[in-house]
């Protein structure tokens, strides 16, 4: 049994997935809660409830309803990385005995289709480096620093992750990384991209 969360006139609401729609699982049994973290909460028993539910329940079509994140505002959230061959063949490694985990703030869950990034205020500068005076100042620095820097921003590695991933101590990694972001903070040409 699948489940998501949707957004209804009264609020996020669970339903289950049912052919090519969805089924509003507290509707069609008002013994189900209407919340997932409740549903979830209640563990087999609530679940068989749900999939009698499920079963008996009007679909209502896919199209009609929009997804929210799965678990409407979690306590955590938790990820497992290079958790199958491919993906570690695609960055260029070996699969790992163990798949990575690694957490990312709460706020990082958007609804699908939702956008990933909040409207930002406009920078406070109104000149910004130019990507090739951004190449130029990232070639300054020294290789090491600029590693952690790219695997920081670029890749969106958790500092935890590029420790493990250089097999160096987390603090070198800090160390790398605050000596590279002053030096970027103290260039001309980068230093509107820092908040005074």
């Amino acid at each position: 049994m699948r489940l998501i969360t949707y957004q209804s006139e009264g609020g996020p609401r669970v339903a289950g997935v049912r052919d090519d729609g969805y089924v509003d699982l507290n509707r069609a049994n008002p013994e189900v809660p209407n919340c997932i973290k409740r549903l979830l909460a209640q563990g087999p028993e609530g679940l068989r409830g749900a999939r009698a539910a499920l079963e008996a329940g009007e679909v209502m079509p896919a199209d009609a309803v929009k997804l929210l994140a799965p678990i409407p505002s979690p306590e955590k959230v938790i990820c497992v990385g290079i958790n199958y061959a491919d993906h570690a063949r695609e960055q260029g490694k070996e699969p790992p005995a163990r798949p990575r985990l690694f957490s990312k703030a709460v706020t990082a869950l958007a609804a699908p289709g939702d956008d990933i990034l909040p409207d930002l205020p406009a920078p406070p500068s109104p000149k910004r480096a130019s990507r090739k005076e951004l190449a130029a100042v990232l070639r300054t620095l020294p290789e090491e620093q600029l590693e952690v820097v790219l695997m920081r921003f670029v890749d969106d590695m958790a500092l935890a992750e590029i420790a493990e991933a250089l097999s160096i101590p987390l603090g070198t990694v800090k160390s790398r990384l605050h000596n590279a972001l002053n030096a970027l903070r103290e260039d001309p040409r980068t230093r509107s991209y820092f908040l005074e």
